[in-house]
Formats: structure tokens, sequence, C-alpha cells
């Protein structure tokens, strides 16, 4: 008898514990959500001549599959487009070839083969850094876009135009996503929900590092500015390197917004839920050198808001029956999670009918989550990814 005692003590102290940390987490996630009800979108409409242009940098690698489309809606950009400059970090297939057909019917595409990438350098940012090394000195803006990124006729003038009348030195940009299969459309939402915790939705200017968003897939820079802080360099080992390079831009002093855009671009991210499984966990975490933290606090965010509560209400373990607190709590944050999930219905394009039960995968994200922070070596398409070195005197005084 005493000892069923004693587990029903250990079990009401472990609800407790469980709310009390709920409480806690939850308290960050409030202040998130105010901000987003004031966030704005890129819905600008240019009519008349745009002030400034732009040199697009495609850094790819064995993407015969998603090239041809991308170069396609890049051609129909206008003359605010001075140069689109594909960036092979060394493909083996046959993306030379597809790049060389689009070249010859646009002037303004160009093949480049990537020197040797460095051993201290991960590729995705050696591509970018050797874009910016060629690009034309006349251009104000650097865009860098992600081979699975198809644009709307009018999207870089959009961008331009929208960066010009905020004021921003640095413009990351929400695609659009395509999650057509059940099992994509089952998975996809519920990582990209971490992100909503974690930040809130799109729309605004960061106001420190810790609150900087950013999307390597689509997002304008501001040439002098990256000739100015060092270009890509910042990002060479990092893992999450559209996060690094944003706060780094941040630190010199740069206006960095991140906003939703409708009509502008839309992406494929991933092929399949395994290929999302397998990879986006990998960068999710947001850990690098400028917020060595942000894995852990993810994760916590992750076990605490997003999966225990839809554990804990399906289950109903007579620990959290007997604790009001614990009940209520984790069925607020149930319902505060199936409200998130109507608000982020929005960034997707294409979606199955599963999109609406993905709170069930809320626990698989968090175990992939969590042993991919654990994980010591990353790969990306054959390539071992650096892992982050010891941090720069410029970096360590940021932090």
């Amino acid at each position: 008898m005493r000892e069923v005692r004693t587990v029903k003590v250990v079990l009401t102290v472990i609800a407790w514990v469980v709310a009390l940390v709920q409480i806690a987490l939850a308290g960050r996630l409030v202040p998130r959500f105010v901000q987003s009800i004031r966030s704005e979108r890129v819905t600008a409409v240019v009519s008349g001549k745009v002030l400034d242009s732009a040199t697009i940098v495609v850094p790819v690698l064995n993407e015969r599959a998603r090239i041809g489309p991308c170069l396609q809606t890049l051609s129909r950009q206008g003359s605010e487009v001075r140069e689109i400059l594909v960036v092979d970090g060394g493909s083996s297939d046959d993306t030379e070839e597809i790049v060389a057909r689009y070249a010859s019917l646009d002037c303004r595409i160009r093949f480049v083969n990537a020197p040797p990438r460095p051993g201290d350098w991960n590729g995705k940012a050696w591509g970018l850094q050797s874009g910016l090394e060629l690009a034309s000195p006349d251009a104000e803006w650097i865009a860098t876009i992600d081979a699975d990124v198809q644009l709307e006729p009018d999207a870089v003038r959009r961008l331009l135009a929208f960066a010009r009348e905020r004021d921003l030195d640095v413009l990351g940009v929400a695609c659009g996503q395509r999650a057509g299969s059940p099992l994509l459309s089952l998975l996809h939402p519920s990582m990209l929900t971490t992100l909503v915790y974690r930040f809130g939705s799109p729309g605004r200017i960061a106001t420190s590092v810790a609150d900087v968003q950013a999307n390597g897939q689509l997002s304008l820079y501001r040439s002098n500015l990256m000739s100015r802080c060092g270009g890509f360099a910042v990002a060479r080992d990092s893992v999450c390197e559209d996060f690094t390079i944003a706060r780094h831009l941040h630190a010199c002093g740069a206006r960095v917004g991140f906003y939703e855009a409708d009509g502008v671009a839309e992406t494929e991210m991933h092929a399949s839920a395994i290929d999302c499984l397998r990879n986006w966990p990998r960068s999710l975490s947001l850990k690098d050198r400028f917020q060595p933290q942000a894995g852990v606090i993810g994760l916590l965010n992750l076990i605490f808001l997003q999966a225990l509560p839809l554990i804990i209400t399906i289950a109903r373990p007579d620990m959290v029956e007997r604790n009001p607190l614990t009940r209520t709590v984790n069925r607020l944050l149930l319902f505060t999670r199936v409200g998130v999930l109507f608000g982020t219905r929005r960034a997707y394009t294409v979606a199955a009918w599963t999109y609406w039960l993905s709170p069930l995968a809320d626990p698989v994200t968090a175990v992939a989550y969590g042993a991919n922070l654990l994980k010591r070596t990353h790969t990306w398409r054959g390539q071992t990814l650096v892992r982050p070195g010891k941090e720069d005197s410029d970096v360590e005084a940021v932090a």
C-alpha cells in the first residue's frame, strides 16, 4: 500500500512539473502570437519603372528534375533582373546541359562551375559565395533562389519594390509550399509549425538576433551590405545557412524582414515524406554560432507544446485526470495547436486532406528533431556537411 501511495505521489509531482514547464514555455509563445496579428504580407502591385536591379544566384547540385521549371520562371522576369548565375557545386547529372538550353534562349542565364570547395565550407554556402563574387557590380541586390522555387512573372519587381518601400536591407520570403501527397501533407505542416511556435507568423522586421527569420529558398540582400559584411562566408560551416546569414547581417546593423508573399513564389520543398523526414530536421533546429541554445529550446517547445498535449489529451493518464491544472493546460494547448493549423493552411498552395490530421505527426517530428539534434555528422546528397568550428571574434562579440 505504501508503494502504491509513493507511485501516486511521484506521478502527481510529474504532472505538476509538466504543467509548470508548459506554462513557462507558453508564456514565451503568447507575445509571438500577438505580434502575428499585426503581421504584413508582400502585396505591392508594381507599375512604372523599378529603380533597383538584381543579380540572381541559383546554387545547384544534381538538379536535373527541378532546374528547368525554375529557369523558365526566372526567364519571365523583367529587366530588373540583370543576370541569372546558376552556380554548380559538382553535378554528375545533366544539370549543365539543361541550363545551356535555357541560356541559349535568355542571355542573362549563365552556368558557372564553382571552384573546388574548401574543406571548411559546406556546398551551398560556397555556391552562394562563388556567385556573389561573380555578380555584376551594377546590381543593387543579390537574390538567392533554390532550384525548387518557381516565381510568378512579376515576382522580382514586386519584391524589389516592397524592399525599397520598407527600407529593408534583407528580405526573406516565405514561399507557398506544395505538399501534394497524403504522407507529405501529414508531416510537412507538423515541422512547419515548430517555426511558428518559435517565431510567430512571418510579416515583420526583426528587432533582435533571436527574432530573425529567414528562408534560403528565396532571399534578397543589398549588394553593398554583402560587400561590407563579408558576404556568405559567415555561413560556411552552418547547417542552417539562411538563418546564420540573416542573423549575421542583422548583427551588422541591417534591417532584416521576413514576409509571406501572395502569388510571388511557390516550391515543392521535398519530393516525399521520407525526404522531408530525412533532411528537414537537420536544419530545423536552427542551431548555429549565434544561437547555440536554439536547438534545445526548439526541442522543448516541440515536446511540451506540440507533442505532449496531444498524447496526454488522447491517452488521459490518471495522473493528469487527477490534476486539474495539467488537464486544463494541455487541453488549452491542444486547442491552440488546432488554431495554428488553420492559420498555417495559407502557407500551402497544394495540400492533401491529411493536412488537417498533421498534429498527429507531432510526436514523430519530435523524435526526428531530437535525433538530428544529437547527430554529430550530417550528409546532404552524398556530401558530409562541415560542423561549426570555433566562433570568430566578431561573432563572439555579437553573442
